[in-house]
């Protein structure tokens, strides 16, 4: 009887390890797959920034051509204005 109580505690034990190894791979997976939610949504948000980024800098090149053309357009009539053509 001895033996087998001895047995039966040994198999308690065992179980009960076996369980918390599992919550532990459980809670090793959920991290997982936490960290891999926000890497995709941080190359998510690198890539939307991207694109924007590729627009502002085509608004940019279209708003410094408008300047150059004022700036010549503007010195030209100047120099109408002071009469050097």
């Amino acid at each position: 009887m001895k033996i087998m109580s001895i047995y039966k505690v040994a198999m308690a034990i065992l179980l009960a390890l076996a369980a918390g190894a599992a919550s532990a791979g459980d809670a090793d997976d959920q991290k997982a797959a936490k960290v891999q939610r926000m890497l995709r949504q941080v190359a998510l948000e690198r890539d939307t920034l991207q694109a924007e980024n590729a627009k502002l800098k085509g608004e940019l090149e279209a708003l410094n051509r408008k300047l150059g053309d004022v700036k010549k357009s503007s010195e030209a009539a100047l120099g109408k204005s002071r009469g050097n053509y």
